[in-house]
């Protein structure tokens, strides 16, 4: 009677291990199905989980669907004039898009291949993030009739270091620190903007300077930052900080749970639209929202009439992709 006691003891304890070794296999591994698509698809990254590819793709195809419907009824309704979006998953990199190939003027989103471009100069050469630039008038005024207050902007007059006018640029949205980031790097500025494939050379029709990019381009440089596949890891990781600090929090954060991180950039202008004489309001908003186990590229580009409408278009799209995933 011991014996067999015994004998069930054991084969609890063995039960009890598998199981353990299995739970264990399971969260390294991320999908049980992993070693064996690792061993089936070898020309491939072996860090994806092709498991859990094949799981996100009904989800990420429904989501693109409902997006869509959602903004042909906005713009229907006259609520927007256009409305473009990009999404990637970045562990999956499965990805939709509605009117992603769209271009929109970036107003404020320049801002973010500027502080790519000083950091890519800083590699060169990293004391150039400790140098410090002065802040004229012209420059202070470039922050007069943003929709958006700019909180504490940099003051004429005075010089600040280059790291702190990237971090005033990135997570104020402050107008001030561009053209002095810009003329530092003018040494390496074109070819870093070609690297990044933004800015230069000017489309056809548009003035030198201009700029304007489609929502799945842009959300291109918030892939390169997170796989810190251009930049050191130490100055992407950076950059994310400071745009995860944004003090705007009206669109894309707004569409996820409290407490998200949400490292992204927005753009705002408005101007008078001559052909079909009404001024046009255009607000942007892209970054990594970085949602437990399953962080995303979100790039939401608008164009109407109304800031108060174009937040609320884009807080809906964020809160429909948080919610789906």
């Amino acid at each position: 009677m011991q014996k067999k006691s015994l004998i069930i003891i054991i084969i609890i304890i063995m039960l009890g291990l598998s199981g353990w070794v299995i739970y264990l296999s399971q969260k390294i591994s991320g999908h049980s199905d992993f070693k064996k698509c690792s061993d089936q698809y070898p020309f491939i990254s072996s860090e994806l989980d092709c498991g859990n590819i094949n799981e996100k793709i009904e989800q990420v195809e429904g989501i693109d669907d409902t997006i869509e419907n959602f903004i042909n009824q906005e713009e229907q309704a006259g609520n927007a004039k256009k409305v473009s979006v990009f999404f990637r998953d970045l562990n999956t990199r499965r990805w939709f898009g509605v009117n992603e190939n769209v271009n929109f003027y970036p107003a404020s989103l320049a801002k973010l291949p500027i502080a790519m471009m000083t950091y890519k100069s800083a590699e060169i050469n990293k004391k150039i993030l400790e140098a410090e630039l002065p802040i004229t008038e012209e420059d202070a005024t470039l922050n007069t009739g943003q929709h958006y207050e700019v909180f504490q902007p940099l003051e004429a007059g005075k010089s600040y270091p280059v790291r702190e006018q990237v971090r005033k640029m990135l997570t104020y949205s402050d107008n001030a620190p561009v053209n002095p980031l810009m003329n530092a790097s003018v040494l390496f500025r074109d070819a870093i903007f070609y690297d990044l494939g933004v800015f230069y050379p000017p489309s056809n029709g548009e003035k030198s300077g201009q700029w304007n990019i489609s929502a799945k381009s842009y959300a291109n440089l918030f892939r390169v930052l997170y796989n810190a596949s251009y930049l050191r890891p130490e100055y992407s990781n950076e950059i994310l900080k400071f745009l995860s600090e944004s003090t705007f929090n009206n669109a894309l954060p707004a569409g996820t749970a409290y407490g998200t991180k949400v490292a992204h950039k927005y753009g705002e202008t408005a101007y008078a639209d001559e052909e079909i004489g009404e001024t046009l309001t255009i607000l942007n908003d892209c970054g990594i929202i970085y949602k437990k186990d399953a962080p995303y590229v979100l790039c939401v580009m608008t164009q109407g009439q109304k800031f108060e409408e174009l937040e609320r278009i884009i807080q809906h799209i964020s809160e429909t992709v948080y919610n789906s995933l």
